[in-house]
């Protein structure tokens, strides 16, 4: 990650992705929702492996990765050492949290002051967090709970860096098909993609068209 040799770099990373599931595990350019959601299982499953690649192209011997959930209902979080090659210069080991949600924050806080993950070293990163921060874009209420325990649980989540994004946003009436199959008033699906905070425009927006091109708007 080139921000492991920015003077603001502390060891904590976030990445948002769109992962390859449901209508995008056969064709990723799909934006069309299946009929059939996939099961949470078969979905973390697949972040988990997004995770292993992550690592690996980090330079970490996934080898000897070990795995472990955050709490029973919520993420995982995968732990691997580097290797000979690695790409994030004073890291010994890396942590991957995929899919983590409000319910796995003391899990993460605990790895981060107990274990010091989250550290040069120790690097963590966040991939595809499924928490609702609350106020604008957002439902009301926040996930992060109220008062001095929703300060702190932002504290620590503001404390991770973005990296890189990959989201899909659907406009208007998007996915609303009459009868014959056409949109039914205006709309359209858009991906965003976030490349690192050192451009001058580090979003680009992707208008993607039914037939899985693409534009750049």
């Amino acid at each position: 990650l080139a921000s492991s040799s920015s003077s603001s770099y502390t060891g904590r990373l976030s990445m948002s992705l769109l992962l390859p599931v449901e209508q995008r595990r056969s064709d990723f350019t799909q934006t069309e929702a299946i009929d059939y959601p996939e099961s949470d299982t078969r979905i973390l499953q697949t972040a988990v492996d997004c995770a292993n690649v992550l690592l690996q192209n980090l330079g970490c011997d996934t080898a000897e990765a070990s795995l472990k959930r955050l709490s029973e209902d919520g993420g995982a979080i995968v732990f691997a050492p580097v290797g000979a090659k690695s790409k994030v210069p004073g890291a010994q080991r890396i942590a991957v949290a995929v899919l983590p949600n409000a319910d796995d924050l003391p899990a993460l806080k605990r790895y981060a002051e107990n274990d010091q993950w989250g550290t040069k070293t120790k690097p963590m990163i966040l991939v595809t967090p499924q928490w609702n921060p609350g106020g604008e874009g957002y439902n009301v209420v926040s996930d992060f709970g109220f008062g001095p325990w929703r300060a702190a649980n932002e504290k620590f989540v503001d404390s991770f860096s973005l990296a890189y994004a990959l989201v899909e946003r659907r406009i208007g009436a998007a996915s609303t098909l009459d009868a014959t199959g056409d949109n039914m008033g205006r709309g359209g699906v858009a991906r965003l993609v976030f490349e690192g905070s050192t451009s001058d425009e580090p979003w680009s927006v992707w208008a993607m068209g039914g037939d899985g091109s693409s534009a750049l708007i």
